[in-house]
């Protein structure tokens, strides 16, 4: 039919001329009813896209500049090396970590009853939730 958020009587201006004072709006309220959105909805939802998006960014580069900062007197970042590798690790290391701790919940579950008769929970816990914390949480940063 067109943008939710132009009417019939600006799409044809021909019509708008030929319409009663009152036809307009009635066209207004039937173009809303059948496109299902106001005007100006779009407009506020790409706004708020772009805040979320903006927003996102600020963290991660927040993040990064504060990582240096709070591990500075350790010497973690003594080359360039050793900033790429903590860059990887906070990007795409830790959240995969994270990941794997959520799956391995998953999988403990699942394998508890199992486990049970021979007196093993503990061990599965420790191989399937607390391996991948220890790796996600307690490990350095840049530690491989």
């Amino acid at each position: 039919m067109g943008p939710a958020n132009s009417t019939l009587a600006t799409r044809v201006p021909i019509v708008s001329a030929c319409m009663p004072s009152g036809a307009s709006s009635a066209l207004e309220s039937f173009d809303r009813a059948h496109t299902g959105a106001r005007p100006g909805v779009r407009f506020v939802q790409q706004s708020l896209r772009r805040l979320r998006r903006a927003t996102l960014v600020l963290w991660l580069v927040a993040g990064l500049l504060a990582a240096p900062a709070a591990q500075a007197d350790d010497g973690v970042f003594s080359s360039i090396g050793s900033v790429g590798e903590a860059v990887f690790d906070v990007i795409i290391l830790r959240p995969l970590g994270a990941a794997a701790t959520a799956g391995g919940f998953g999988v403990f579950l699942i394998t508890a009853p199992l486990l049970a008769p021979s007196r093993e929970v503990p061990y599965g816990w420790e191989t399937f939730v607390l391996g991948p914390y220890e790796y996600t949480v307690e490990r350095p940063l840049g530690d491989f």
